[in-house]
């Protein structure tokens, strides 16, 4: 541990000695904030049994990477937030406020996060029904159609790129529909675990899932270029098979992450340029302000490093803001509720955050100007109740992550119910880096109709002591 403390506070002064970041008051809490994190990280690499389920040890690469990584990159590259009106002329003494909050917030989450939580199993196990089988590919084949006329009526695979390129409106009110269309990826994870879970499978099987597995997330949403989406999806499934079929090797694992990397990079150019991007030269590309490379997708896809110093920023010097006191939050979670069911008056994140980044009294979306921006956990907070009450914010993560681990810790490696437990993980990197109202649609479009599916294909059978 001392060691890996060392090596983390070198690293932060040795960029500083060589003038790769400038000098700051920042650079002591974004050190601290680095070894608390990458300590906790060893921790559970050492004392997890099964590290990639475990809860913790993502929350705390997720923190490392958003708390330390992330600045290192902003600062060495001065990449910051650029559309928003009047930037920072210098980000150092924000960067030390949000590098403090994240420091101070690091103590309350360890504290708060229980150091071993003990339940009991729960006493049915859920075991799969070989009748009701037909259920999951009923569903394949439901998704499948619905998501083939999709493209039938845009204008096939062609017109829905361009109805993404051209983001008029064309998939507006959709959500429902996506949630069905693009269910078929996380539906093949469950046929290939139901169908080998406990039994013995070739390699090149299981990388044939993999790559039907990726397609497939193309096909069902993947072009409307989301990137995560897919990303995680494959993730998830890379999990299951890993913990319930067949382990996978370190070197596979690293062929993986670098797979995963290169696609996170063109799926953001191609989120920046659409299809276009496939007919630009390199020098075109690279030469953009828009160009994505590694650490672009640390500081833009896992991290909210600039967001949340900027959101500081923006509310010491604007005076037009009101804070929204949990409006945000409601709204988020009433995304659930149809459109004419929907009590109106509420402040989404949308209209806060352009409320405050563009200096305007109210949020008007006819003056065709607003903020898309993904505030994350501290961000939210800080639009709902001021950034100086923040750090509280480590709190309601600590009881939220207690509760994701009672929920995994329920459920044995011989139960169906343990495909949810690759979305558990899922929720920890969602509860960080998203807002209230992605983490409900996660629970909307992935959680709540797997559950469903798992529920009708499972026979109930008394837990034997």
């Amino acid at each position: 541990m001392i060691l890996i403390a060392l090596l983390i506070s070198l690293l932060g002064l040795l960029f500083v000695i060589f003038g790769i970041i400038p000098y700051g008051l920042y650079v002591y809490p974004m050190i601290g904030c680095g070894v608390y994190s990458a300590v906790k990280t060893w921790e559970r690499v050492k004392s997890s049994k099964q590290v990639l389920i475990d809860i913790k040890f993502w929350t705390w690469v997720t923190l490392f990477l958003g708390t330390f990584i992330a600045p290192l990159i902003h600062f060495s590259e001065n990449k910051w937030i650029i559309r928003y009106s009047t930037p920072p002329s210098d980000w150092k003494p924000w960067a030390f406020i949000i590098s403090t909050i994240y420091f101070c917030g690091f103590v309350l989450l360890d504290v708060f996060l229980k150091k071993k939580i003990i339940v009991n199993k729960t006493k049915d196990i859920w075991i799969l029904n070989p009748q009701k089988m037909k259920v999951v590919y009923i569903m394949m084949f439901v998704s499948f159609i619905l998501q083939t006329y999709i493209y039938a009526t845009i204008g096939g695979i062609t017109g829905y790129i361009n109805a993404f390129d051209e983001n008029d409106g064309g998939f507006e009110g959709m959500g429902m529909i996506f949630i069905i269309s693009e269910l078929f990826p996380l539906v093949y994870i469950l046929y290939f675990f139901l169908k080998y879970k406990g039994k013995q499978i070739s390699t090149w099987k299981v990388y044939l899932f993999l790559v039907l597995l990726f397609v497939s997330c193309l096909y069902f949403g993947g072009f409307r270029g989301s990137r995560s989406n897919t990303l995680l999806t494959v993730f998830q499934g890379v999990i299951v098979i890993h913990y319930a079929i067949k382990p996978f090797t370190k070197k596979q694992f690293i062929s993986f992450f670098c797979a995963g990397m290169l696609f996170m990079i063109i799926g953001k150019m191609y989120k920046t340029w659409g299809s276009d991007f496939t007919s630009m030269s390199y020098s075109e590309i690279s030469s953009s302000q828009h160009y994505a490379d590694t650490g672009d997708i640390i500081t833009g896809d896992l991290a909210r490093y600039d967001v949340h110093a900027f959101t500081i920023y923006k509310l010491e010097n604007t005076s037009t803001y009101k804070l929204k006191y949990g409006a945000t939050y409601i709204s988020d979670i009433l995304n659930l509720v149809p459109g004419p069911l929907k009590p109106s008056g509420l402040s989404n994140k949308t209209a806060a955050g352009t409320e405050l980044f563009f200096n305007q009294p109210y949020y008007n979306p006819k003056l065709g100007v607003k903020s898309p921006r993904i505030y994350g956990m501290v961000g939210q907070w800080m639009l709902n109740f001021g950034w100086e009450t923040s750090v509280l914010s480590f709190i309601v993560l600590a009881l939220l992550l207690n509760f994701l681990t009672k929920i995994k810790q329920k459920i044995s490696f011989d139960d169906t119910r343990f495909f949810l437990v690759s979305l558990v993980i899922l929720y920890v990197i969602y509860l960080i880096n998203n807002d209230m109202g992605t983490t409900t649609f996660l629970t909307l479009k992935r959680f709540l109709p797997m559950y469903f599916i798992i529920y009708l294909v499972s026979d109930k059978i008394k837990r034997i002591s």
